[in-house]
């Protein structure tokens, strides 16, 4: 989980702006899709705490991308729950 959700994140990102500054585009986006359960502590404390990297990763970059005073931004979407496989089998069943 934690390589997916974090070192799969970092890697994706040190390349995309990478990649977009041997581009020269100064305008880009990137946009990490997170989970409500980035910003709060429910079950699940692995997925948690891999979330709440993901906070604090894209804030990271954030800010250092305005320091570096370019135009590309970060965001992370943080949808709530969505019923998939995962949700089913370690949400639903653990209640």
């Amino acid at each position: 989980m934690f390589d997916v959700n974090v070192m799969g994140l970092c890697i994706c990102t040190r390349e995309a702006v990478k990649l977009m500054r041997e581009a020269g585009i100064d305008d880009g986006h990137i946009i990490n899709i997170n989970s409500v359960l980035g910003h709060i502590v429910k079950s699940m404390i692995a997925y948690c705490g891999t979330k709440h990297a993901v906070t604090a990763l894209t804030e990271g970059l954030r800010q250092e991308l305005l320091e570096s005073k370019t135009h590309i931004r970060s965001t992370a979407i943080s949808p709530g729950y969505v019923e998939t496989e995962f949700y089913l089998k370690y949400v639903c069943e653990s209640k």
